[in-house]
């Protein structure tokens, strides 16, 4: 037994798949009710008393506090760099109706669970969903294909699956780079690669919590699925070219700077802002926005076009087109049929 936990504690410094689909509310609900946090809960009854350390950095037990984990579950956060330490949220021993976090020796608190995790790879551009402060589990980054992670098992959350997963790098988190952080996971259902698949993707990110319409996105607003500078709009987009397409920055596509060539699929650079263009329906643009009065906007009448020139407040506006990145290696043979989706 002490070996295999010395084994996962290595793996752990060492280092899914069902049809995508967006985290509907009612699988987020479920999540949450079964997970709090959406992390590891460790159970009750395995171990009566567990000692925390004064630091993860200090590794020396805090001679005064004890964690009584018969009357509450424990539950694992991080881990520590070395894979020798762990995060978790606990029970006061004072106080067993909060809670606060606390940093454990790995061997000890991973005696507490089930069985150690599996080593995995991801087939497909992941995405990983977790929890905004005390709400439901929401998409808040994602790695590459070919990502190692830790997996500790299916969570089934109505007709929905995922992975409960212990990222390493290179994982993008809330624009930022992380490594060992535990989330709910999910693989992309392959390339997008013609009209059809992209629309499915399309209808995906727009139920997606972060990208709703309405959702706060300002200037501020960095990508929550890349690490670069972008800000704004331009985070916006980036994250459209990442979610949709498996880009890295919202320019990776192919350049055109005549507004009668835009199709569905496309990044669109006007002065002082980035959008994406969903639909295109003769001069009819369906669009997608970020910091669009700080918020995010999807709209089917903000932008368009007249008689090849870019228009935008109902107005031709041909001088403010600066030029648009193309990712579908055609343009679709008819409109799609996307529409805005508003929240109710």
């Amino acid at each position: 037994m002490k070996n295999s936990l010395m084994l996962t504690a290595v793996l752990f410094a060492a280092c899914m798949h069902s049809a995508s689909a967006a985290l509907s509310p009612e699988a987020a609900d479920a999540l949450k009710e079964e997970m709090p946090f959406a992390f590891y809960a460790l159970p009750k009854g395995k171990a009566s008393k567990v000692k925390p350390l004064v630091s993860d950095s200090k590794r020396r037990p805090d001679g005064r506090t004890v964690i009584d984990v018969k009357s509450s579950p424990m539950v694992l956060k991080e881990i520590s760099a070395d894979g020798k330490c762990v995060l978790a949220s606990c029970p006061l021993p004072k106080d067993p109706e909060s809670s606060t976090n606390a940093w454990f020796m790995a061997e000890d608190v991973l005696a507490l669970g089930k069985a150690a995790p599996e080593k995995a790879t991801a087939k497909e551009q992941m995405l990983l969903f977790s929890p905004w402060g005390d709400k439901r589990p929401a998409l808040v980054g994602c790695v590459p294909a070919g990502t190692e992670y830790l997996d500790f098992g299916e969570r089934k959350a109505g007709r929905e699956k995922f992975r409960l997963a212990l990222v390493s790098s290179p994982a993008t988190v809330c624009g930022e780079s992380v490594s060992r952080r535990l989330v709910y996971a999910r693989e992309q259902s392959g390339k997008v690669t013609d009209a059809k698949s992209y629309a499915a993707r399309i209808a995906e990110m727009m139920n997606e919590e972060p990208f709703r319409h309405g959702t706060f996105w300002d200037n501020t607003c960095r990508p929550l699925l890349v690490q670069n500078g972008n800000l704004g709009c331009a985070a916006f987009v980036t994250d459209f070219a990442k979610y949709v397409f498996g880009a890295d920055n919202f320019n990776q596509g192919e350049k055109f700077e005549n507004p009668s060539e835009i199709r569905a699929g496309d990044v669109i650079s006007i002065k002082g802002h980035f959008l994406a263009v969903l639909d295109r329906n003769g001069d009819r643009l369906v669009t997608m926005e970020g910091n669009f009065c700080s918020a995010i906007w999807h709209s089917d009448n903000s932008y368009g076009l007249m008689k090849g020139g870019w228009v935008q407040s109902g107005k031709l506006a041909p001088d403010n087109f600066i030029c648009g990145y193309h990712y579908l290696k055609e343009a679709p043979a008819k409109p799609l049929g996307i529409k805005p989706k508003r929240k109710k």
